[in-house]
C-alpha cells in the first residue's frame, strides 16, 4: 500500500467507508437494545408481575417493529460500505495477490 498514490477523492471515500462503519456501530446498538427490550426486559416485568400481559403485548409491538427496521437498515449499510470498500481496494492495493 503506498498512501503517497492516494488522491482527495481516494481520502473522501475512506472517510465515507469509516462514516458507514460508525453508522453500522450506533444502528446495531439500537437494534440490539430493542432485542433486549423485546425478549428479555418485558417478560421478566411480566412474569414478576410488574406490568399486565397484555400492556406487554402492546409495548413489543413497536419494538419488534424497530427491530426489524434496524435489521434491515444494518443490511443496507453493510451492502453500501461493501460496495464502497471494492471501489476503493484496487486504489489501495493495487497488486491483490503477489
Amino acid at each position: 500500500m503506498v498512501l503517497e498514490r492516494l488522491t482527495e477523492s481516494d481520502w473522501v471515500a475512506i472517510s465515507w467507508l469509516i462514516g458507514h462503519l460508525w453508522v453500522l456501530v450506533v444502528i446495531a446498538l439500537g437494534t440490539a437494545a430493542c432485542y433486549a427490550l423485546a425478549h428479555g426486559i418485558i417478560p421478566s416485568l411480566v412474569y414478576t408481575g410488574d406490568i399486565a400481559p397484555n400492556a406487554a403485548r402492546r409495548m413489543r409491538m413497536p419494538l419488534y417493529g424497530a427491530m426489524t427496521v434496524g435489521l434491515i437498515l444494518m443490511a443496507v449499510v453493510v451492502g453500501s460500505a461493501t460496495v464502497l470498500a471494492l471501489d476503493l481496494l484496487p486504489d489501495l492495493y493495487p497488486r491483490l495477490a503477489i
